[in-house]
């Protein structure tokens, strides 16, 4: 289903290693920041998101958390907890340039999407998987976007083609917060809520 674009809300996760600001030259299409800022985790960080969907008109909020952290590949992976939608549980982690999201313990064999990947700018192109004919696509850097908890600039707007669903989605992280808005043909997710470490 499409846990994967609800999830990137990412998720965005909608979730951190600290923020590591850089200079304006960073090689991240010169916003300063990676895709740890714009999707940070930590244990403890909770998002609460309203989910809207027009057909049928139905409203009702979610949360997300995170709840404890493992090791794979020598990489720290975040679990994270979902209440009131599903998947109930998912995983994350920073994999060299990628933001990657497992629904199940991460391991060699495990199926990924990879939501974010550097450099973090305009036209950046991905397949969200390595089988996945769809692409990512960065389509904006810096815009602004207003949510019900509040008005988030130097966001990154994300556009999904899921060739498999015959979909388009567009999800926008804020920085230091994660995922602040996303949208289909289908429903729209907004962040009411954040707490971070």
């Amino acid at each position: 289903m499409k846990y994967s674009i609800i999830l990137l809300m990412s998720v965005s996760l909608v979730f951190g290693f600290g923020c590591k600001k850089k200079s304006p030259t960073d090689g991240n299409g010169g916003n300063g920041y990676t895709i740890e800022d714009y999707f940070p985790l930590a244990i403890g960080n909770k998002w609460t998101y309203q989910i809207h969907y027009y057909s049928p008109d139905t409203t009702y909020n979610f949360t997300r958390n995170v709840s404890d952290t493992g090791r794979w590949a020598q990489k720290k992976v975040y679990q994270i907890e979902q209440i009131g939608i599903g998947p109930n549980q998912f995983w994350a982690l920073y994999y060299n340039d990628e933001l990657r999201v497992y629904y199940q313990y991460p391991s060699d064999t495990s199926d990924y999407y990879i939501e974010l990947k550097e450099p973090l700018s305009e036209g950046q192109k991905w397949h969200p998987t390595p089988q996945d004919a769809g692409k990512l696509v960065i389509i904006n850097i810096g815009s602004e976007i207003t949510v019900p908890a509040g008005t988030f600039d130097k966001c990154v707007e994300v556009n999904w083609q899921a060739i498999e669903w015959g979909s388009v989605d567009v999800m926008c992280y804020a920085p230091e917060v994660g995922c602040v808005k996303s949208w289909s043909d289908s429903r729209e997710i907004k962040l009411v809520s954040s707490q971070l470490q």
